[in-house]
């Protein structure tokens, strides 16, 4: 490997070293949305159970809000958890982007001899 030059791998973590808080809040958001969305289908049905069971008007209208507090949190969570994710994205990776063009624009690494431009 030449000096100066990072592997892919090194690369990936220092970018995402650099923006650890909105990788991990978009990651946990993101993870909350997951849950909700598996959330639903059981939360079906013990609704179905209870009114079913003979429950009480009453269980039933609290099951209902159960659901919809939970279609709230996971339809929140999607929100934020992509809003951060792809405000990141959008802002320019200067640490990253700077060391990745200090690798390539070496004369080091420039196919051509040594301190001599590229034949293109």
């Amino acid at each position: 490997m030449r000096e100066g030059r990072q592997p892919g791998r090194a690369l990936l973590r220092r970018a995402v070293r650099g923006e650890a808080r909105s990788v991990g809040l978009s990651s946990i958001l993101s993870a909350a949305h997951q849950g909700g969305e598996a959330l639903v289908p059981i939360l079906i049905g013990v609704i179905i159970d209870q009114t079913a069971g003979g429950g009480t008007t009453g269980d039933l209208i609290l099951w209902i809000a159960v659901l919809g507090a939970t279609f709230a949190i996971l339809s929140a969570s999607f929100q934020y958890g992509t809003r951060t994710g792809e405000t990141r994205s959008r802002k320019p990776p200067m640490p990253c982007a700077w060391s990745s063009r200090r690798a390539s624009c070496t004369p080091a690494a420039r196919p051509g001899p040594a301190g001599y431009p590229a034949p293109w």
